[in-house]
């Protein structure tokens, strides 16, 4: 008998421990579920009768803290709690890998989706452990984190150590400026910058990188996708036109670099660039150097040269200088045909909240459409305000803050109408120019339709669809409002365009046509 009683006992020791574990594998297998409705509501309770507290957008992930029968209570956001209709919900993909960042910065983000707050910023072949996928996007762990990136920027780490190549070559650098690294990756020091035509001697290639001597001398690491060979070979690789260089944000230098040769280069500035007494918009401004004037540049570092401009001597932003002059005239003349209309462009991002990287910066083409848009509104009479004029926030008190900040100058300024100008970003095939609505009964599908039919004539761009979004830009708005992505960043063939001085001039006229078009 004592040992039947203590049989039982094992049992009752074990069974209850086995359903335990197959409880919790369950609830594990469904911690996370992906949003399925293109707005699903938030609410105090299970049930529709519950209050509203907020909404999610489709491909958002969620924490299921109690898995219910029709409505499970969920974790989202950042740490934010509430009841979801289990109907729009489905179970996550769960991964177990390691992948690598394919851009040269990737945001990490306390959601899955670009509403949400960036948590660090990812270096090019950062190594991240995938969690799972939700959509496009993927959880991961990196560096003690967790958070959300886009996973078309992802890629399968190699597992194999990069080998070292030696060869003797003269190359040419085909980018506008090279950075020459002390070592073969991103996360190193900068020695000197290159521009575009400088020649190098290449001596080995440790993966991507290429070992060089510049003809001053100087010894290091740069990429070797923005070097052609100076001579004929059977190379296969191809040079990258200015437009289709990578555009990053530079890392503050650490080391003197010396003088690089004076270049002539011209303002693409359409309001025109600041000349200022040192590096930096925190330093006094010596003269405001008008749109398409000639200046002479050297010793770019972080961003910023040495500028001479007739007499004026200082240091200027790189971003707005170009190697050709720009031809197009900017419009000067008012015709009247928006006079009494208030209008408010939002180039989007800017600042510590960076757009979209590819072969050009979504936040420096945002704003050079936008600033020639501007130029075409005033023309035809309408009084316009920006949400920036420079590579600044709209609002420094977070992602959040920043985003609610737009549409809030259009309340507050009593506007019109309301466009927000944005680059998308994508697969390499991915293409074209769209167009976004939130409310049509104030107007916002018409005006939507309307610019990008206009955008689409003058540029020539692929045509996709004018499509609702409940983007926090256009839900904030209280006026007529649509978000246009001109094209795609990611794509060589966009890019081009809408990095292009000429194509962005098309693009501004196309807005401000749609613009008068809907009034």
């Amino acid at each position: 008998m004592k040992k039947i009683t203590q049989s039982l006992m094992a049992m009752s020791l074990v069974i209850p421990s086995a359903a335990l574990i197959q409880s919790t594998t369950q609830v594990e297998a469904q911690t996370q579920k992906e949003v399925t409705s293109p707005s699903l509501n938030v609410r105090t309770g299970p049930g529709t009768n519950y209050k509203i507290v907020d909404w999610l957008q489709k491909g958002e992930v969620v924490n299921v803290l109690k898995d219910g029968n029709k409505w499970d209570y969920i974790e989202f956001g950042n740490g934010k709690k509430g009841y979801i209709s289990d109907y729009y919900l489905k179970t996550v993909t769960v991964s177990d890998e390691l992948r690598s960042v394919t851009p040269y910065w990737l945001t990490l983000r306390n959601g899955a989706g670009d509403k949400y707050q960036p948590i660090d910023y990812l270096k090019k072949g950062t190594t991240v452990k995938v969690i799972s996928y939700t959509g496009n996007w993927a959880k991961v762990s990196v560096n003690g984190k967790t958070g959300y990136v886009y996973s078309s920027y992802l890629s399968k780490a190699s597992s194999t150590p990069l080998k070292t190549s030696s060869v003797e070559e003269t190359q040419t650098v085909t980018a506008y400026w090279l950075t020459l690294r002390n070592g073969p990756g991103a996360n190193h020091k900068e020695v000197d910058f290159l521009k575009k035509g400088t020649n190098v001697i290449v001596h080995s290639y440790n993966g991507k990188w290429a070992y060089v001597t510049t003809s001053e001398g100087k010894k290091g690491y740069v990429y070797s996708s923005y070097l052609s060979k100076s001579t004929a070979s059977t190379s296969t690789s191809t040079s990258i036109s200015t437009v289709s260089s990578p555009v990053t944000k530079p890392v503050e230098k650490t080391s003197t670099t010396s003088s690089v040769a004076t270049a002539t280069k011209y303002v693409n500035a359409a309001d025109g660039l600041n000349l200022r007494t040192g590096r930096g918009v925190q330093n006094k401004i010596v003269v405001k150097i008008p749109y398409s004037a000639s200046v002479k540049v050297s010793d770019v570092v972080n961003g910023w040269a040495k500028v001479q401009y007739g007499n004026y001597s200082g240091y200027a932003n790189v971003s707005y200088l170009v190697d050709a002059q720009p031809s197009v005239a900017k419009p000067t003349q008012s015709n009247g045909e928006l006079k009494g209309k208030l209008i408010v462009l939002d180039p989007g991002h800017g600042g510590q909240f960076a757009g979209a990287q590819g072969f050009v910066a979504e936040e420096d083409v945002n704003l050079q459409i936008a600033l020639k848009t501007r130029n075409y509104l005033q023309a035809k009479g309408a009084q316009v305000v920006m949400t920036r004029t420079s590579d600044t926030a709209c609002s420094n008190a977070g992602y959040n803050a920043d985003l609610s900040c737009r549409p809030h100058l259009a309340t507050k300024m009593k506007a019109d109408a309301f466009i927000s100008i944005h680059a998308n970003s994508g697969s390499a095939s991915a293409s074209g120019a769209e167009s976004f609505w939130y409310n049509s009964s104030r107007g916002d599908k018409k005006l939507a339709t309307l610019i990008l039919d206009e955008i689409i004539k003058d540029t020539g761009m692929k045509k996709r669809p004018v499509d609702y979004a409940n983007f926090a830009v256009l839900r904030g708005s209280t006026v007529p409002a649509t978000l246009i992505e001109t094209g795609f960043v990611t794509n060589k063939s966009d890019a081009a365009k809408i990095g292009s001085p000429s194509y962005q001039d098309k693009f501004a006229n196309a807005i401000a046509q749609g613009i008068q078009e809907f009034f």
